[in-house]
């Protein structure tokens, strides 16, 4: 043996060079080669014994309680007869941004189609609502210790006393994994009690360990996923104050969502990724709300709540056709929109509830005319079908035409000013764009550019014709407070524009802070009754 090498001795007393007897080990040869005794601890030297990858058990989702079908049956049919003798149909109406083009000028112009929902119906609402299965998601990890999980268990138990009979709810929640406290239960009264009681003695809802987001809204997903009858809606609530402690595809994950369920979120604390739960709520068609104190956790989701009570139509399909060489150049909506440029554009938008209005954007390609095609004003319809969620019937709305002269000379000097609701429209899209191109550059570590782009949605408000409209000032406002009072806490800033931001694109209110008001446009009469009733249960 050569002095200096180093050595190694095994359990039967040979020895080897270190260097040597580890090559021998690594070409697979696990035996000393004087008398072929199996050398175990030099093998899990050479080739570390890995830790087996903890298996995550999949806990089964509880049975469910099946849909009360003949009284959803009965429902159904009477919210059919009732849109047959007094029908409340969505109300369709175009705009163009000027009244008039020179047929001989080609340019784009800006389009405006505005669907209004029918207004709320008091004492039909609470007989006709639609059924809904509810899941809601819940983090109890350990930072939700303490006052954060009383708000939360106060404010499922508020949601236990406002669903009916026909309604079903099932609560999920999660730390490092996710467990089912219930499946979909009926709320009816034992079921109520059933629930109620899980809510504040359940060992699943007290906080501990860490946060996986993925796995809870996985199993969330996955309650609704294996159901065995379903309600004709379906929601998911998802609230967290923390950031997953894994890398995962939350694309993955929602693509699992069924059709027509709608997914919300909810971020607390200084804790949360804005951009994730933001990413989820986009995907479900659902909205974010970013919770800025822990006394508004029952307020925001007694928000939504009462949006989902007043959901009048979903699988919304709006068809824009034109003529004659026009074409939708553009379409300034995040909602899915078919190719463009296109003489016929669909746009989809998952639901719609009452008092709501969708204000959706577009440009249009003016192509010159000859003397001929300018005599007709009509360059194209537009149509909404929708499904009443109820009563499952198709509905259909009337065409309303798209008009425009065209002439050689237009004399008429008001066909050429801007239309004003138009421009209201057109800032309010401005201003939600500027507010999600801001979150973008406070990512990338640059508030100086993000308050810059702000600034010019200001500025560019201010110069237009429609500056003083009540939505308009409402912009300017929340906007000048975002500048002045959080741009030196990031965190806030992103959560609060990407809440508004998403507000102002899908106009739909959730709970805002008092800081701000221009979503204050959205809020419907069930909302409020329902933040209301929220205050009443919880003093």
């Amino acid at each position: 043996m050569l002095q200096g090498e180093a050595l190694f001795t095994s359990t039967c007393n040979h020895q080897f060079h270190f260097d040597c007897i580890i090559k021998s080990v690594q070409s697979q040869n696990n035996e000393c080669p004087l008398c072929r005794l199996k050398m175990d601890s030099l093998i899990n030297i050479v080739t570390p014994v890995v830790p087996p990858t903890p298996v995550v058990m999949e806990v089964e989702i509880p049975m469910e309680d099946p849909v009360d079908e003949d009284r959803t049956r009965t429902l159904s049919e009477v919210r059919a007869s009732r849109i047959v003798s007094s029908p409340r149909l969505i109300e369709t109406k175009t705009t163009l941004e000027v009244g008039g083009v020179v047929s001989t000028e080609e340019k784009d112009i800006y389009g405006l189609l505005t669907l209004r929902a029918p207004a709320s119906s008091d004492g039909e609402n609470a007989i006709l609502r639609v059924p809904l299965d509810l899941v809601c998601i819940v983090d109890r990890s350990g930072s939700m210790n303490g006052n954060k999980m009383s708000l939360v268990k106060q404010t499922l138990s508020y949601i236990v006393t406002q669903l009916e009979s026909t309604d079903r709810l099932s609560i999920v929640s999660f730390n490092d994994t996710a467990y089912p406290v219930s499946g979909l239960m009926m709320m009816n009264e034992q079921g109520k009690q059933t629930l109620e009681n899980r809510i504040h003695s359940h060992e699943k809802l007290n906080p501990s360990g860490s946060t996986s987001i993925g796995r809870g809204l996985k199993m969330g997903i996955d309650v609704l996923n294996k159901r065995q009858t379903k309600n004709s809606l379906s929601s998911i609530f998802l609230l967290t104050d923390g950031q997953d402690i894994e890398v995962i595809s939350y694309t993955d994950i929602m693509s699992a969502i069924p059709p027509s369920t709608t997914c919300h979120t909810y971020g607390f604390g200084s804790d949360h990724r804005v951009s994730v739960l933001s990413q989820i709520a986009e995907i479900g068609s659902g909205t974010f709300t970013y919770i800025d104190e822990l006394k508004s956790v029952g307020d925001s989701l007694s928000h939504t709540l009462g949006s989902l009570f007043s959901c009048i139509a979903q699988n919304i399909e709006v068809k824009i056709e034109l003529e004659n060489g026009y074409s939708v150049a553009k379409v300034h909506s995040t909602f899915p929109t078919s190719a463009i440029p296109s003489s016929c554009v669909t746009i989809k938008i998952h639901d719609l509830n009452e008092d709501e209005k969708r204000n959706l954007v577009f440009e249009i390609h003016v192509p010159t005319v000859n003397e001929e095609d300018a005599e007709n004003t009509q360059i194209g319809t537009a149509s909404v079908k929708y499904i009443d969620p109820s009563s499952q019937k198709m509905l259909s709305s009337e065409l309303t035409p798209l008009r425009l002269i065209r002439s050689n000379v237009i004399d008429d000097k008001t066909l050429l000013e801007v239309n004003y609701d138009l421009d209201v429209q057109r800032n309010r899209i401005n201003a939600a764009k500027g507010m999600k191109e801001a979150v973008a550059y406070v990512e990338q570590r640059s508030m100086d550019q993000a308050t810059a782009v702000l600034q010019a949605v200001i500025d560019k408000i201010n110069a237009s014709v429609s500056s003083q409209d009540t939505l308009c000032q409402s912009l300017i406002e929340d906007l000048n407070t975002s500048i002045k009072k959080f741009e030196h806490d990031k965190q806030k800033f992103m959560a609060y524009m990407t809440n508004m931001s998403m507000q102002q694109c899908s106009e739909r209110g959730t709970y805002t802070s008092p800081h701000f008001s221009s979503s204050n446009a959205y809020i419907t009469s069930s909302n409020r009754a329902q933040r209301a009733n929220f205050q009443n249960y919880s003093s």
